[in-house]
């Protein structure tokens, strides 16, 4: 039996920061420019024709049987 390998924690600072920034917008009706809005709409429809890379979920099955 192998010893178990320690995982590196994925890194949850833009989910913290999306969170805070989805509170301030939503809480203190801050308002986004437009140009930030504009490219975070660009890149939502890039990730959404995105194809999934199994790759890393496939090695961790592997790995941790």
């Amino acid at each position: 039996m192998r010893p178990l390998q320690r995982q590196r924690r994925p890194d949850r600072r833009p989910v913290r920061l999306a969170r805070r920034l989805a509170h301030y917008v939503t809480e203190h009706a801050v308002r986004l420019p437009a140009e930030f809005v504009s490219r975070a709409v660009r890149r939502l429809d890039d990730l959404e024709q995105a194809e999934a890379d199994m790759a890393w979920w496939n090695r961790a099955g592997r790995r941790n049987g």
